[in-house]
Parts: structure tokens; sequence; C-alpha cells
């Protein structure tokens, strides 16, 4: 990839990132306060530990709390296609223009690492910086798409069993679910993956599917 820009910024309390166009692929991590992310027609309310990715093209804008300083780390690059990590991140989001996560992944260290490196600026920086903003578009996806460490131990299943196993798992337990993040946790999937996955493929939400069930 192309890195367009590294920076370690602070907005004032009640202080704005005037709307504009994004001129690259942008990765922002929030160190510390809270307040609103805009991408497009997305408005997202941000504190501390929360990533966001936006992609070139978007309208884009930040605002701070008015109560707050807004801390942050961003690092803009252009995706190259023609590495692996670049473009499989590219097609899976190609749908996808903004997003705001948690970071479970230890983003933060990661990114931290990048800025040092841009501190650093010697023959090597270039090289290493490309490597960190590779770990942490892997580390995006696992969040994103639920591939985390659990998820791995299922020897690669397919979504369409991931929803196989759902239902049967629904059918067989449906009077002892608490909760769909009890039993996605029991199934070894993310809440967010498998809701996602399984009103795709299945039509209605798992929570309206238990409904059903039980009634």
């Amino acid at each position: 990839g192309s890195i367009y820009q590294i920076a370690e910024l602070s907005v004032v309390a009640g202080g704005e990132i005037l709307l504009h166009t994004q001129k690259c692929d942008e990765v922002t991590y929030i160190i510390s306060g809270k307040g609103k992310i805009f991408s497009n027609d997305d408005e997202i309310e941000v504190t501390a530990g929360k990533v966001h990715y936006v992609k070139k093209g978007c309208q884009h804008s930040i605002i701070a709390d008015k109560n707050s300083r807004l801390r942050y780390m961003c690092v803009g690059f252009v995706p190259n296609t023609e590495n692996e990590v670049y473009a499989r991140f590219s097609q899976n989001t190609k749908k996808i223009d903004s997003f705001v996560l948690d970071d479970t992944e230890n983003i933060r260290t990661i990114i931290e690492l990048i800025i040092n490196e841009a501190y650093t600026m010697d023959a090597r920086s270039f090289t290493m910086v490309n490597m960190f903003l590779s770990q942490v578009l892997i580390l995006l996806e696992r969040i994103l798409f639920g591939e985390n460490e659990k998820e791995k131990k299922q020897n690669t299943e397919t979504s369409n069993y991931a929803v196989y196993h759902t239902l049967r798992y629904i059918d067989r337990e449906f009077l002892n679910i608490k909760s769909v993040k009890s039993m996605a946790e029991q199934l070894c999937y993310s809440e967010s993956y498998l809701s996602h996955l399984f009103k795709e493929r299945v039509g209605i939400s798992i929570k309206q599917y238990l409904q059903q069930k039980k009634i």
C-alpha cells in the first residue's frame, strides 16, 4: 500500500475537523475523550478504544464533545491491490464505506508503533509501517467478520454450516436459551457475526426465529 498520512491529533472541546472529501482510506483510533464521527450519512458517537475506518471519496468530519477534548491517531493509505492483505480487505469491504468497532485485538499498540516509525523515519520505516498497517487491516477483518480464535477452532467452517449449526442448536435447546449472546458464545461465534449471517441466510433474526420456536 501507499501511505498517505500518519498523524496524532487532538481536537479541543467543541472543536471540529470540518467536512471534507476523503483523499485516501483512513483508520482512526480514539485515544481519549468523546465525540462524533460523520461519514457520508452515518453519524456515530465515539469514545476511547473505538476504531473508525472510512473509505476514499466519503464525506467525512469529526466533532469533539463540547465538554471533552478528543485525542486520536490516524493512518491514511491507498490500498495496493497487488498485495494479498490489501486486496482481501478491499474485496471484503467493497460494499462498506465506513464502520466503527471496539478494539478487541489490541490495535492501539500497532497504530502506536506506526506513529513511532513516523517519528523515526529511517531507511526501513516505510517497510515497517506497511507491515504494521497490514496487521491492522487483518485485525479489523477479524473483528468485523467475527474471525476470532474461537471461530478458528471450528476448522474453517463455511458460513452455510454456521447457520445450519445455529438452527440445529436452537431446535434442540430453544427452551434453555437465555439470550442470543449466550448462545453465540456457546457455539463459539461472535454475536454480531452470527446475527448478521443468520438474518442474511434465513431472512429473519435469530431472536425472531427463537420466539417462533417457543410459540
